[in-house]
């Protein structure tokens, strides 16, 4: 999802900040973040909070970033270029759409709601809730 159909990065990177700064007053930069962008939100908050030395709670404050998260993209979540002109040449040409992205699924339906998309449109949406951390640290 992120880097194909949009880009959250900065909006859940500030949501954090957010969250680090109300519930812990820890300030904590968009920097910080970086080495975990991609291992779904559960790593991103939990390798922020090892590095400052932060007991965090999860799901509470997984929950508490994602409601931020949610204020901070209404009207400015944009699909990257040409992704809704593909989309649309896509299914009018009869192809399978599916969705791949380490967040949670409620991350998924609202990023694409915010682009203009429908959830329901993808044959297959899967979700990093739907995979084994384990599977995660294998080699092929």
């Amino acid at each position: 999802m992120d880097g194909v159909l949009c880009d959250s990065e900065p909006y859940i990177a500030e949501a954090a900040i957010r969250m680090f700064k109300e519930r812990y007053g820890v300030v904590v930069t968009a920097e910080d973040f970086v080495p975990f962008v991609g291992t779904g939100e559960d790593r991103y908050l939990s390798g922020v909070a090892a590095k400052y030395e932060v007991a965090i709670t999860l799901p509470e404050d997984k929950h508490e970033t994602y409601r931020l998260y949610f204020e901070c993209i209404v009207g400015r979540m944009q699909a990257l270029p040409g992704v809704l002109d593909f989309i649309s040449k896509a299914e009018a040409a009869g192809k399978v759409m599916a969705v791949a992205t380490s967040a949670d699924h409620k991350k998924f339906e609202e990023n694409v709601r915010q682009i203009g998309l429908d959830p329901s449109r993808s044959n297959a949406v899967v979700t990093g809730e739907e995979i084994e951390p384990e599977l995660c640290k294998r080699t092929f």
